[in-house]
């Protein structure tokens, strides 16, 4: 959901854009589990 919406922003290609949402979920998703 919010991953998404920050993917979306950057619009990279489809490998980095699932890369950076990994980043992303490592980033975001620590403190939010």
């Amino acid at each position: 959901m919010m991953l998404s919406e920050e993917t979306s922003a950057v619009r990279p290609p489809k490998q980095t854009r699932f890369n950076g949402a990994k980043l992303v979920w490592m980033l975001k998703g620590s403190p939010l589990t």
